[in-house]
């Protein structure tokens, strides 16, 4: 069972990865958007596209609940906004609880703002769609941790570009805010990170549960959470291969390469791998 102090941990391992990756490019991406309790070297080619023989053993891992973080980034709507939170229109199906990085008018506002989502589809309003036909859905986020700088940029941007409602209403620390209504069009992008298990791996990438679909070749940042290692592995995943799950036509197996590892990552995988070795030799 995990126990308080866990699961802040955790939380707090995430807001830093999250806030670690602003700025950092998706290699050409355009922002739209990876049982038994035997470890032991997987020899199966899973990536058929690419018959030659492998580098690296690749291990079995799904009986360790292994984790995997991929950054995406979506355009979103802003509907209105406060200095404690804003009221965001958007495409994905975000959940209580996300931890997201919202970017807004980089002239205006220089850092983004961390936040966490607090509601979705307020008041029971149903999920709509735009004139293409997505579905739309209203989210309310709660800032996080706003620097007196950006607080100072972010005041100055609600007044620019928004009407102030009638009614303050009362922010979480009990105090009255006035709540802007944005008129202008303001492009805004929401980085958030999404989960997928991993299924196998080694010291060159990992498998893992998709369900999404990507290009091959496209690389996103990405976060390797390894079992008894305090901070993730932090890297660019490059897109190696997909293959559509039988009977699940919407699920991918996904082959990730580690781009980019740095030497000291390098080193907890390659103990984490001896470990595997170690557990399969006993």
């Amino acid at each position: 069972m995990w126990n308080k102090s866990c699961i802040y941990n955790k939380y707090m391992k995430n807001i830093s990865w999250l806030t670690s990756f602003w700025g950092k490019k998706m290699d050409g991406s355009d922002g739209k958007e990876i049982r038994d309790n035997t470890v032991h070297p997987e020899k199966e080619n899973i990536m058929p596209q690419y018959p030659q023989k492998r580098r690296y053993p690749r291990f079995l891992v799904e009986c360790m609940d292994i984790q995997s973080q991929m950054i995406f980034a979506k355009s979103i709507q802003l509907s209105n906004i406060s200095v404690g939170g804003a009221c965001m229109i958007t495409r994905t199906p975000l959940q209580i609880g996300n931890n997201i990085l919202i970017r807004i008018n980089r002239n205006r506002i220089r850092r983004p703002l961390l936040g966490t989502i607090i509601w979705k589809n307020l008041k029971g309003d149903a999920s709509y769609r735009d004139d293409t036909g997505h579905t739309l859905y209203r989210v309310g986020v709660q800032f996080k941790k706003v620097a007196p700088e950006t607080l100072i940029q972010l005041k100055d941007f609600m007044r620019i570009s928004g009407v102030p409602e009638e009614t303050p209403y009362v922010e979480n620390d009990k105090q009255l805010s006035l709540r802007y209504v944005v008129i202008a069009d303001e492009q805004a992008i929401m980085n958030y990170p999404t989960t997928f298990n991993v299924k196998k791996i080694s010291m060159g990438g990992m498998l893992v549960v998709m369900n999404c679909q990507f290009k091959v070749e496209q690389k996103y940042p990405m976060a390797l959470f390894l079992p008894n290692e305090s901070i993730p592995l932090s890297f660019n995943g490059r897109i190696a291969s997909q293959i559509p799950i039988l009977g699940r036509e919407t699920t991918f197996d996904t082959g990730i390469e580690f781009y980019d590892l740095a030497d000291k990552q390098k080193t907890l995988l390659k103990r984490f791998i001896a470990s595997l070795l170690w557990r399969h030799e006993a």
